[in-house]
C-alpha cells in the first residue's frame, strides 16, 4: 500500500499494520497472499468482535444488529452459506480427520464474511492462523480459506 493510501487511512483514524513489519512473529519469507492474510488479519485488529467482509460483499442492511444477535452470544461466531451445493474439496476422508461430516445437498459455508467473537474462538483461530503459516502442506488438502471457514466454525 503507498504512502498516500495510509495517510487517507490514518486521517480517517484506521491504523494500518504491514503484515510483514508491523506484526511481530510474522516471516518475511513467508510468501502470503489474498485469503491467507485473513486470519492474521483478525487475530491482530483491535476488534474483539470482528466482522469480515471481502471486498466483493456488500451489505444490504445495517450490520450492526449482528454484534447483538443471539446466535453470536451463544456460539462466539457467525458464518453464512455458500451458494455452492457442490464442496466439490470436502472429501469424506478429509472430514473424518476432524471429526466432522456434511450431508450431501448440504451447502459449503461462505469464506467472504463471517464474524468472529476473538476470545471465545481462540483457539479455532490458532488452528486457522497454523495453517495459513504451513499453507505448502494444508492448501493441497484445502480449497483456500473455505476449509479454514469450516475449522473455524465447527
Amino acid at each position: 500500500m503507498s504512502a498516500e493510501a495510509v495517510q487517507v487511512f490514518n486521517d480517517l483514524d484506521v491504523t494500518v499494520l504491514d503484515i510483514y513489519h508491523s506484526l511481530e512473529g510474522v516471516d518475511a519469507e513467508l510468501p502470503l497472499r489474498g485469503f491467507q492474510i485473513k486470519a492474521f488479519a483478525v487475530l491482530h485488529s483491535t476488534f474483539e468482535q470482528v466482522l469480515w467482509l471481502d471486498s466483493d460483499a456488500v451489505p444490504a442492511t445495517n450490520v450492526t444488529r449482528i454484534f447483538s444477535s443471539e446466535t453470536l452470544n451463544t456460539h462466539g461466531s457467525l458464518f453464512w452459506q455458500d451458494w455452492s451445493r457442490d464442496p466439490h474439496w470436502l472429501t469424506p476422508q478429509f472430514m473424518a480427520v476432524y471429526g466432522l461430516h456434511m450431508h450431501e445437498g448440504e451447502r459449503e459455508l461462505e469464506a467472504g464474511q463471517f464474524v468472529l467473537w476473538k476470545r471465545r474462538t481462540w483457539h479455532a483461530l490458532q488452528l486457522v492462523l497454523y495453517m495459513n503459516r504451513n499453507f505448502p502442506h494444508f492448501y493441497r488438502r484445502l480449497y483456500g480459506d473455505k476449509g479454514n471457514v469450516l475449522l473455524m466454525c465447527c
